[in-house]
């Protein structure tokens, strides 16, 4: 709830003021659902409506929860994904330093198995290993050196992302 009050409250600071979360039910059961739900200050997908909440877990891949999905809607209403599973993003950027999440071709596996909002194990992933002893500058260096083939690879699972197969 903190995390939310406070991205709110930087959203609207930022000029972001249609930042929106969107809670879709989980839950066993409607009693589950409103007894959380009743709590909390941001906006929900009824539990009867289970179809468009099952529609909404498969287009973004819920697996596990929480999930969050950063969306840009158009003023005509499309809709593209600019960040299929920011959880770890959202946690880690309090001060919203890197919104609007843009995911990186490039994540650090020690926090996160997502990279451009697919779980490593989804998809043909390179995995390199490092020395935690390596200084800061060698790991900029290789962050750096492999970051233009790390787009190049990845201009299909952006496609993916935004649905333009």
């Amino acid at each position: 709830m903190k995390i939310y009050n406070r991205k709110k409250e930087l959203a609207a600071k930022a000029n972001c003021k249609d930042v929106e979360i969107v809670q879709l039910s989980a839950d066993d059961s409607e009693l589950q659902f409103l007894k959380f739900f009743s709590k909390k200050p941001w906006l929900g997908i009824p539990f009867s409506e289970t179809a468009r909440i099952k529609n909404l877990f498969d287009r973004f891949n819920v697996e596990r929860i929480p999930h969050i999905a950063i969306l840009k809607i158009a003023t005509g209403g499309e809709m593209s994904v600019i960040n299929s599973n920011a959880v770890t993003d959202i946690i880690e950027d309090i001060e919203f330093a890197t919104w609007p999440y843009i995911p990186s071709p490039i994540t650090d596996i020690s926090k996160s198995l997502e990279s451009y909002g697919f779980n490593i194990n989804e998809r043909p992933s390179l995995v390199l290993l490092m020395e935690s002893s390596a200084s800061d500058a060698i790991k900029s260096h290789v962050y750096d050196s492999l970051l233009p083939l790390a787009k190049l690879l990845s201009t299909d699972k952006l496609n993916d992302i935004d649905g333009n197969n």
